[in-house]
Protein backbone atom coordinates (compact mmCIF):
# COMPACT_ATOMS: atom_id res chain seq x y z
CA UNK A 1 0.00 0.00 0.00
CA UNK A 2 1.48 3.33 -1.29
CA UNK A 3 0.95 6.39 -0.04
CA UNK A 4 -0.78 8.61 -2.08
CA UNK A 5 0.55 12.83 -2.08
CA UNK A 6 -1.63 14.93 -0.67
CA UNK A 7 -2.31 18.07 -2.53
CA UNK A 8 -1.59 21.01 -1.37
CA UNK A 9 -3.66 23.50 1.07
CA UNK A 10 -3.29 26.21 2.51
CA UNK A 11 -2.77 27.30 6.20
CA UNK A 12 -6.18 28.21 7.99
CA UNK A 13 -6.09 29.90 10.91
CA UNK A 14 -6.66 33.63 11.80
CA UNK A 15 -4.23 34.87 9.07
CA UNK A 16 -6.22 33.75 6.11
CA UNK A 17 -9.31 35.79 7.26
CA UNK A 18 -7.38 38.72 8.32
CA UNK A 19 -6.63 38.45 4.81
CA UNK A 20 -9.45 38.07 3.37
CA UNK A 21 -10.36 41.20 5.39
CA UNK A 22 -7.61 42.99 3.57
CA UNK A 23 -8.06 42.18 0.38
CA UNK A 24 -12.01 43.14 0.15
CA UNK A 25 -10.82 46.71 2.13
CA UNK A 26 -7.91 46.95 -0.64
CA UNK A 27 -10.57 46.42 -3.38
CA UNK A 28 -13.16 48.53 -1.73
CA UNK A 29 -10.81 51.42 -1.43
CA UNK A 30 -9.22 51.09 -5.01
CA UNK A 31 -12.41 50.55 -6.54
CA UNK A 32 -14.61 53.82 -4.22
CA UNK A 33 -10.82 55.96 -4.85
CA UNK A 34 -10.96 55.74 -8.73
CA UNK A 35 -14.36 55.87 -9.29
CA UNK A 36 -14.39 59.19 -7.06
CA UNK A 37 -11.75 60.47 -9.38
CA UNK A 38 -13.40 59.65 -12.51
CA UNK A 39 -16.48 60.91 -11.56
CA UNK A 40 -14.71 64.35 -10.38
CA UNK A 41 -12.65 64.22 -13.71
CA UNK A 42 -16.11 64.00 -15.50
CA UNK A 43 -17.95 66.70 -13.34
CA UNK A 44 -15.31 69.13 -14.01
CA UNK A 45 -15.33 68.82 -17.26
CA UNK A 46 -19.22 69.11 -17.63
CA UNK A 47 -18.52 72.81 -15.07
CA UNK A 48 -15.85 73.77 -17.47
CA UNK A 49 -17.82 72.60 -21.07
CA UNK A 50 -14.23 70.85 -21.72
CA UNK A 51 -14.42 67.99 -23.36
CA UNK A 52 -12.44 64.95 -22.23
CA UNK A 53 -10.57 63.33 -25.21
CA UNK A 54 -10.25 59.91 -26.32
CA UNK A 55 -6.27 60.19 -26.24
CA UNK A 56 -4.38 59.78 -22.40
CA UNK A 57 -2.53 62.20 -20.58
CA UNK A 58 1.33 61.00 -20.92
CA UNK A 59 2.76 59.92 -17.20
CA UNK A 60 5.29 62.58 -17.41
CA UNK A 61 2.61 64.82 -17.73
CA UNK A 62 -0.01 63.62 -15.49
CA UNK A 63 1.50 66.22 -12.49
CA UNK A 64 1.57 68.88 -14.21
CA UNK A 65 -2.17 68.24 -15.13
CA UNK A 66 -3.44 67.05 -12.21
CA UNK A 67 -2.06 70.97 -10.74
CA UNK A 68 -4.11 72.74 -13.35
CA UNK A 69 -7.06 70.83 -12.51
CA UNK A 70 -7.49 69.24 -16.05
CA UNK A 71 -10.55 66.88 -16.12
CA UNK A 72 -8.91 64.19 -18.36
CA UNK A 73 -6.00 64.09 -15.98
CA UNK A 74 -8.20 63.63 -13.21
CA UNK A 75 -9.56 60.80 -15.16
CA UNK A 76 -6.41 59.53 -16.43
CA UNK A 77 -5.42 59.22 -12.70
CA UNK A 78 -8.58 57.70 -11.82
CA UNK A 79 -7.76 54.97 -14.65
CA UNK A 80 -4.60 54.56 -12.92
CA UNK A 81 -5.76 54.11 -9.72
CA UNK A 82 -8.38 51.37 -10.79
CA UNK A 83 -4.89 49.68 -12.32
CA UNK A 84 -2.91 49.56 -9.68
CA UNK A 85 -5.76 47.86 -7.14
CA UNK A 86 -5.11 44.61 -8.32
CA UNK A 87 -1.24 45.14 -7.73
CA UNK A 88 -1.66 46.29 -4.22
CA UNK A 89 -3.82 43.08 -3.54
CA UNK A 90 -0.82 40.74 -4.83
CA UNK A 91 1.65 42.31 -2.92
CA UNK A 92 -0.68 42.54 0.25
CA UNK A 93 -1.22 39.04 -0.39
CA UNK A 94 2.54 37.90 -1.04
CA UNK A 95 3.40 39.39 1.84
CA UNK A 96 0.86 37.70 4.32
CA UNK A 97 2.13 34.12 2.52
CA UNK A 98 5.66 34.62 3.12
CA UNK A 99 4.88 35.35 6.53
CA UNK A 100 2.71 32.26 7.04
CA UNK A 101 5.50 30.35 5.21
CA UNK A 102 2.77 29.20 2.61
CA UNK A 103 5.41 28.73 -0.59
CA UNK A 104 3.55 27.94 -3.18
CA UNK A 105 0.69 30.49 -2.81
CA UNK A 106 3.64 32.98 -2.19
CA UNK A 107 5.80 31.47 -5.36
CA UNK A 108 1.67 32.13 -7.08
CA UNK A 109 1.76 35.73 -6.39
CA UNK A 110 5.70 36.28 -7.25
CA UNK A 111 4.62 34.95 -10.35
CA UNK A 112 1.75 37.52 -10.74
CA UNK A 113 4.11 40.06 -9.78
CA UNK A 114 6.13 39.57 -12.70
CA UNK A 115 3.63 39.48 -14.97
CA UNK A 116 1.62 42.73 -13.82
CA UNK A 117 5.25 44.62 -13.55
CA UNK A 118 6.41 43.08 -17.77
CA UNK A 119 2.75 44.13 -18.45
CA UNK A 120 3.37 47.77 -17.23
CA UNK A 121 6.70 47.72 -18.79
CA UNK A 122 5.89 46.87 -22.04
CA UNK A 123 2.96 49.48 -22.31
CA UNK A 124 5.23 52.34 -21.49
CA UNK A 125 7.92 51.11 -24.41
Amino acid sequence: MSAEPQPHRPRSGPGIGALDRRVANILRVGFVTALSLMLAGVVLSVLRDQPIGDSVVELGDLPGELRRFNPQGIVDLGILALLATPLTYVLVALGTYIRQRDWVFAAICCALVAILTCSVVLALL
